[in-house]
């Protein structure tokens, strides 16, 4: 009896191999493609209902199919190849993986996300997924998760080069700036040939302020690359920052050459150039802003000025920028008023409403788009200059052209005439949204309690402009 269970075992053991093969090829010919299969009967052989038999190495064909979609550029029929076949293998952890990969170039984040931690789920120790996850939650904005992943990959591989370069981008991004330049240094010794560990140290240390060690590390980059448009605009820009004109115009205008519709490389070249006195090719350039603010200008009902006879016509301003903009260039407005515009009209922004309305040469001020009411053209206040074709001796210098609420001027001059000290006023903090793309250099708040040792100065007094954020500080300062 046990001699016939052995022979009985034996016969089972191998004859069950080539009762599946039988299976496969049956069901293969008898399961019928489902209505929503994904059109691409070239690429593929076989329905993906069939790859719930197929052996394991079929299935990393299947996806090696799907990978050659995405590289081919059909991107959204290798996602739905992948879902579909995700219908019949749940638990392949690669599977997740190339199908996240596939979401990130859709900038399908959130979807990208998920299947990357359900790959991790399922395999933990592919250092690979942690670095792509961790690069996509940095760009998501969730740096502290970016972090963990990151690191975690560079602990699973210590000479992960990617992940040591995405460290350095997502030290910078949370200011961590000498963190940034510790795993930029990792990284450029891991491949001592790549510009990237490079650019992006020179970017931290931008960041940091040490402008010349950046320019140092820029024009590295440059040496090893130089066709990189990105060291090239950044070396231009620095200059600029250390006013070196001359220079930094030669390395925008390269910049520019290199990439014509290059943003941010003619938003500088601008301003070197106003800041040299070439208004008509300075002016002129700055209209690129309009790309890097994401807005259309020729977007309203009517025709934008371009500086034509505007004879008896109502004219209509619109501001953009900050408060410190729309306050410094509405003085053009006299100039429109005198080319005969029979009416101006400016949209600003709320908190200046009621001092731009005793504006003699504005006839109407709103905040609101809809109380505008008829106009003919319209043009905003910061192309003024070009369409004025304004030059460095045409610049309206006549004062006043803002004044003060009479009665308030009475009021405060009755309180301050009690104090016998010199007064100053201070303003210490700027719009947030005005601040978070600036560089060390450019930024213009600091925290009131930095200003509090003034307070120690004899005969002095301080008062408080500060009218819109961050006033609450005024809470915290330390008794006297």
């Amino acid at each position: 009896m046990k001699n016939k269970n052995n022979l009985l075992f034996e016969t089972i053991k191998y004859t069950l191999p080539s009762i599946f093969i039988v299976l496969v090829f049956f069901f293969s010919g008898v399961i019928k493609k489902s209505s929503n299969q994904p059109p691409q009967a070239n690429q593929v052989a076989q329905s993906p209902q069939a790859d719930a038999l197929i052996n394991f190495e079929y299935l990393k064909q299947r996806i090696e199919n799907a990978k050659n979609l995405v590289k081919n550029g059909n991107i959204d029929i290798a996602i739905e190849f992948y879902k579909t076949i995700l219908e019949y293998e749940k638990v392949f952890a690669k599977l997740h993986f190339h199908l996240a990969q596939a979401y990130c170039l859709k900038d399908q984040h959130i979807e990208a996300e998920n299947h990357f931690k359900k790959s991790i789920e399922l395999d933990s120790k592919d250092p690979s997924v942690h670095a792509f996850l961790g690069e996509l939650l940095r760009k998501m904005e969730k740096y502290q998760e970016s972090e963990r992943h990151l690191k975690f990959a560079t602990r699973l591989a210590p000479k992960y080069f990617d992940a040591h370069l995405q460290l350095c981008k997502t030290y910078h991004d949370m200011e961590k700036i000498n963190e940034s330049i510790r795993h930029g240094k990792i990284a450029a010794k891991l491949k001592p040939n790549s510009i990237f560990p490079y650019l992006h140290m020179a970017y931290s240390l931008n960041k940091k302020g040490d402008l010349d060690s950046a320019i140092t590390m820029y024009r590295h980059v440059i040496s090893m690359d130089p066709r990189c448009h990105n060291a090239i605009y950044n070396l231009g820009y620095s200059l600029k920052i250390q006013g070196k004109l001359q220079e930094s115009l030669k390395y925008l205008d390269r910049a520019i050459e290199l990439k014509s519709d290059y943003l941010d490389a003619h938003i500088a070249r601008a301003q070197v150039k106003i800041a040299m006195e070439n208004f008509d090719e300075g002016w002129d350039e700055y209209e690129w802003r309009w790309g890097l603010f994401g807005i259309n200008p020729h977007k309203y009902r009517q025709e934008m000025w371009d500086g034509s006879d505007i004879q008896g016509k109502t004219m209509l301003l619109r501001t953009e920028q900050g408060l410190g903009d729309t306050m410094q260039f509405v003085r053009l407005a006299k100039q429109v008023k005198q080319m005969g515009a029979s009416k101006v009209i400016c949209k600003v922004q709320k908190p200046l409403v009621t001092l731009l309305s005793r504006c003699p040469f504005i006839d109407k001020v709103v905040h609101d788009i809809k109380d505008v009411g008829d106009y003919d053209c319209y043009t905003h206040l910061m192309s003024l200059p070009r369409i004025l074709k304004m030059q460095p001796d045409t610049i309206p210098t006549e004062m006043p052209y803002l004044y003060a609420d009479q009665t308030l001027e009475k009021e405060w001059a009755t309180k301050l005439s009690k104090d016998k000290n010199f007064k100053v006023g201070i303003c210490w903090h700027v719009d947030p949204v005005h601040e978070e793309t600036k560089s060390p250099w450019s930024l213009r708040s600091v925290e009131l309690n930095q200003l509090a040792p003034l307070a120690k100065l004899k005969n002095v007094t301080f008062y408080s402009l500060q009218k819109l954020e961050n006033s609450q500080q005024l809470e915290n300062l330390p008794k006297a």
